[in-house]
């Protein structure tokens, strides 16, 4: 009997724990960097940088960056961030970046300076403000009503119930779309950030709303930084640049309810949710080239490289998931 109280008691922290682990947008790494770097560490008004020696000419871009596009990018929330954390790795193998809770912080890997993932942007410049409008999301949560969840739980209660008030495809459409209209690229200009959608479209492929978030054993469907930025978007044409903030500020009202983002989103426009996907795709697909394509005409290609002369790279089509292909294979 004392062995099943124990189990019952502890069923709410599991299942806290595990729902706050879908908060995160993207896998964090857990490499660490070696331990003969002589780390760095310099605070500005809105960042407190920390970096290697190796990295100082990164570190002070960055500062440059981040004194300029914070402010702006926080403008839409109404919030002025609080200075945070901001690491440089520079020896990560994979070119990323992520801001987090537990403890409140964002993490740049500086690997490389160009990379097609986000267009013709600079790698630092795109990681300022992308990276920059999480921490504005975070920071606009916490002014809410999920800041009494903050104060009973510290950063884990606000993380668990930022996930039940939006999606991950929220939070990264949102980031994308910064990116895109605060500067002069950003993805949301790349036709290689949009190419599968247009595949998918121009295939007569048929998306829905639960479909592209439980995603489709049998075909790679667009993943959530491509719907939601064109959710985003377009729902800040039709109806303002404050229009994402004002919903969340009341979906977080009703925080413990999973459905509460669409129940506001309702209230707000008159139209479901689910409508609102459909109408947008719908106008995305009638705006694609009128052409036709089969599933296995249309072909990505991605990170390409030579080996003892013969050309590799990873291609895939509308029946296929990744595979490492060569010139011989063409």
């Amino acid at each position: 009997m004392i062995m099943s109280n124990s189990n019952y008691s502890l069923t709410p922290i599991l299942f806290t724990l595990l729902l706050s682990l879908s908060l995160r947008a993207q896998l964090l790494p857990t490499g660490q960097s070696e331990p003969g770097l002589k780390w760095k560490e310099n605070e500005t008004a809105n960042v407190r940088l920390i970096y290697p020696e190796s990295a100082r000419k990164d570190a002070e871009n960055v500062h440059e960056l981040m004194e300029h596009y914070l402010p702006i990018v926080s403008e839409d929330y109404g919030v002025k961030a609080a200075p945070f954390p901001l690491i440089l790795r520079p020896q990560m193998a994979s070119p990323n970046g992520f801001v987090t809770l537990m403890p409140r912080r964002s993490e740049w890997f500086l690997n490389a300076t160009l990379t097609p993932m986000i267009g013709s942007l600079d790698w630092n410049e795109a990681l300022a403000v992308h990276e920059g409008r999480h921490m504005a999301q975070f920071d606009f949560f916490a002014t809410t009503s999920l800041k009494y969840a903050g104060y009973l739980f510290g950063e884990m209660g606000v993380g668990v119930f930022m996930y039940l008030v939006a999606r991950p495809w929220f939070y990264e459409g949102d980031a994308v779309y910064t990116e895109t209209f605060y500067t002069q690229a950003g993805r949301g200009r790349s036709p290689r950030f949009s190419s599968r959608l247009r595949g998918l479209l121009k295939s007569e492929e048929v998306l829905t709303y639960d479909r592209v978030i439980s995603q489709d054993y049998r075909t790679q469907l667009i993943n959530h930084y491509v719907y939601g930025y064109y959710l985003v978007t377009r729902a800040v044409r039709l109806w303002g640049k404050g229009f994402w903030s004002e919903l969340i500020a009341t979906a977080a009202g009703d925080a413990y309810n999973p459905y509460t983002l669409y129940r506001a989103f309702r209230r707000k426009t008159g139209i479901g949710f689910d409508e609102f996907f459909d109408q947008t795709f719908l106008e995305l697909k009638k705006n694609a080239s009128k052409s036709v394509v089969t599933r296995s005409e249309f072909e990505e290609h991605f990170y390409p490289f030579a080996v003892e002369g013969r050309l590799n790279y990873l291609r895939r089509d509308l029946n296929t998931f990744w595979q490492l292909v060569t010139e011989d294979d063409v």
